[in-house]
């Protein structure tokens, strides 16, 4: 990811297109910062004006539209988590990384 200049991305010497602005600073966000990043924080940052409802929303489509791009399992990336607490049927709905990206 090249983020001085115009922003570029490449994996294995092929360009990646990815045409939202704001799903590339996504993307940008999560590479340079190097750990999971909370939701509510991230909507905040790239949304402040979304309704409650559509933030979640948008970040839920940026996010998919990463994962379709060849650099979507890249192990730069770490993830999001939430805040919510734990929801009482057990383990599977705990507060965990929204997607983990690997070589």
């Amino acid at each position: 990811i090249r983020l001085l200049g115009r922003p570029e991305i490449t994996y294995r010497d092929r360009p990646v297109a990815i045409e939202r602005r704001k799903t590339l600073a996504l993307l940008a966000f999560l590479a340079l910062s190097g750990k999971p990043c909370e939701r509510e924080a991230l909507t905040q940052l790239l949304w402040p004006e979304a309704a409650p409802s559509r933030g979640p929303a948008y970040l839920r489509n940026a996010l998919w539209l990463i994962k379709q791009t060849p650099v979507g399992h890249c192990s730069a990336l770490m993830g999001t988590t939430s805040r919510r607490p734990p929801a009482s049927d057990g383990p599977r709905n705990r507060s965990r990384p929204m997607f983990e990206l690997s070589r």
